[in-house]
């Protein structure tokens, strides 16, 4: 298959499966493994294209490219390569884009400024794109309501709680307490078999 075919057959393969929900990555892929869509080429009638073609799934997740990583301070390269992921969302009709992150210490500055802001104007590009932004945190949640933002929530990512014989639940007394004392800020789950 081209690599134009492989990204075309995908929605009928998902639906096939009988999945509701499609998931995919704003990235070029692996040639030959796997296609993503790539924001900064995808021109809006391509967009309008694969709208379409998206838009029987009851829900969609695109994944920011993982070197488009936000932390403590986010480089205004990564701030502009997510803005366009988050338009391309908002043209394909998603809802959530997940992201990953790098948090600063909860012990630490109560308000590191470069992380705020770049979690402002993310929030704002989310909000323009009518998407939720799901940050996949393998640690230190408590930032999501530092303060809580309308549109950026978790990625839960079960799998990689796991990680580090449970590090991520560990300070939860175990995964279901984590997901509990998440709540309403879980947006979106990654549920695999670690």
């Amino acid at each position: 298959l081209t690599r134009q075919a492989a990204l075309d057959d995908l929605p009928a393969w998902v639906a096939g499966a009988g999945c509701e929900s499609i998931a995919f990555h704003a990235g070029p892929g692996i040639p030959g493994k796997w296609r993503g869509i790539e924001p900064d080429t995808a021109g809006s009638g391509e967009r309008k294209r694969l709208g379409k073609m998206l838009s029987p799934f009851a829900t969609r997740e695109i994944h920011a490219p993982f070197g488009a990583k936000l932390g403590t301070k986010t480089p205004e390269s990564v701030v502009r390569k997510l803005e366009q992921v988050l338009a391309c969302a908002g043209d394909l009709g998603v809802e959530v884009v997940t992201v990953h992150a790098d948090p600063p210490p909860l012990d630490g500055p109560p308000w590191p400024d470069g992380w705020q802001r770049t979690l402002d104007t993310l929030d704002a590009a989310a909000a323009k794109a009518g998407a939720r932004i799901g940050i996949e945190f393998n640690n230190r949640f408590e930032w999501l309501r530092r303060p809580r933002r309308e549109r950026i929530g978790t990625t839960l990512d079960v799998g990689h709680m796991y990680i580090g014989n449970g590090a991520g639940y560990r300070p939860y007394g175990g995964i279901r307490r984590q997901i509990q004392s998440l709540g309403d800020t879980i947006v979106h789950l990654h549920v695999h078999d670690y």
